[in-house]
């Protein structure tokens, strides 16, 4: 699976909270940690995973805002998580795209440049828009853990898969890895028919 948020590499992206999606889900999902005192928080991304830490926030007392690089038609989330984000007070500003984080010791705003539409295309301007934030999630997606092929011939390479079938020989590759459709249920189909790939490999050993 695709368990590991995509990184990226801005100017002050080291500052103090600065979360990326999933160390910040796992630490504070359960509701066993809390923040300190009401924040101003900003979340990037668009999908369901952005709209899942913004509630998180929101139900933790935080001021919350979502900032997208597109506009809201083109949010990939479930709509009825928009919906539930809306009525829960979460804030979305839409067209900005993160250039950096900026404060002194720790993160007091987030730099975005504002996004145009161009011949239906979105387009960065010169323009610039600062957000105050106390805490920033970061959830613009997410990969998988290249570690899984450590020690095996696809160490370090992309993974190609025909089916479930990967280029090393009885080797499969099931889920994320192996879908377009990045959900639970498309996740468990392609695991029954990796199961059934497997059980034809090993049919003819």
């Amino acid at each position: 699976g695709e368990g590991q948020a995509k990184k990226v590499e801005l100017p002050g992206i080291e500052k103090k909270d600065l979360w990326y999606w999933d160390k910040f889900l796992q630490r504070f999902s359960t509701g066993g940690n809390k923040l300190d005192g009401e924040k101003k928080a900003v979340v990037i991304g668009g999908g369901n995973t952005a709209i899942d830490c913004a509630r998180v926030l929101r139900r933790m007392g935080c001021e919350a805002i979502v900032a997208y690089r597109k506009n809201m038609p083109f949010m990939p989330c479930n709509k009825s998580e928009l919906v539930h984000a809306m009525e829960e007070g979460i804030e979305f500003r839409m067209q900005l795209v993160p250039v950096e984080f900026l404060g002194e010791k720790k993160l007091e705003k987030v730099r975005f440049k504002k996004m145009d539409i161009e011949k239906e295309e979105f387009v960065e301007t010169d323009e610039t828009e600062e957000i105050e934030a106390d805490i920033c999630v970061l959830a613009i997606g997410q990969e998988y853990d290249a570690t899984v092929a450590n020690g095996t011939e696809l160490e370090g390479k992309e993974i190609k898969i025909n089916g479930c079938k990967t280029e090393l020989w009885g080797v499969f590759a099931a889920g994320d890895l192996a879908n377009e459709e990045k959900t639970v249920i498309h996740s468990i189909a392609s695991a029954k028919k990796a199961v059934e790939e497997i059980e034809a490999y090993l049919a003819k050993k």
